[in-house]
């Protein structure tokens, strides 16, 4: 148990800090607010909005363990550490 919250509690953090590696699908709904649309994020900066974290919390929370882990290891370890 203790090491599924430190996953997603991982995954979270880095979701949030980083919008552009949650999936189209999760980033078009973050970006869909009409005040986003007109802003530019190019530079790297995002909004500090709540909303990217129920975006991100509705993502984790639709994930399987097993898919959890393998996102995980995707952001967090190389192929070598696998």
């Amino acid at each position: 148990a203790n090491k599924g919250q430190m996953i997603l509690k991982q995954l979270f953090r880095q979701f949030t800090e980083k919008p552009e590696l949650l999936p189209d699908r999760y980033q078009r709904r973050w970006l869909g607010s009409p005040l986003r649309k007109r802003a530019n994020f190019t530079d790297g900066n995002y909004p500090s909005d709540k909303s990217i974290e129920r975006v991100v919390t509705d993502y984790l929370a639709g994930m399987t363990d097993r898919f959890a882990r393998e996102e995980y290891l995707r952001l967090f370890h190389s192929e070598e550490d696998v």
